[in-house]
């Protein structure tokens, strides 16, 4: 795993909108995981993460494996916007991301629960 600001900073630029190679975030997430090497050689679900609900779903088995997820849509302006939360069985510590669509919301709360960290 990369340190926790790597990770939380990275989950900043998704949800604000911003795109992450496919480097970046396969890199961010190693942890010598051998489903997520699995997940990325089999589905390259690291890029399209930030597209494809599917492919999110399928990161988020390899890094959280085990953890509970919920998605939701807020308006907290004039755009509609994804909530997308995730926490370990039990709702232990429970990680939020918000963006514009909800894969990359997805995408922000998988890497906030990696870091392990508090939210900012």
């Amino acid at each position: 795993m990369s340190d926790k600001q790597t990770l939380l900073d990275l989950a900043d630029r998704v949800e604000a909108g911003e795109g992450l190679t496919d480097g970046e975030l396969y890199t961010a997430l190693w942890d010598n995981k051998t489903a997520l090497r699995e997940a990325h050689h089999t589905y390259n679900v690291t890029a399209p993460a930030l597209r494809s609900l599917d492919a999110a779903k399928v990161l988020h088995d390899a890094v959280l494996p085990g953890w509970i997820y919920t998605i939701n849509w807020y308006r907290p302006t004039t755009e509609l916007s994804a909530r997308v939360s995730v926490a370990r069985t039990g709702g232990v510590d429970d990680f939020e991301g918000k963006a514009p669509t909800a894969a990359a919301a997805w995408v922000a709360a998988i890497l906030k629960g990696e870091s392990g960290g508090t939210e900012r």
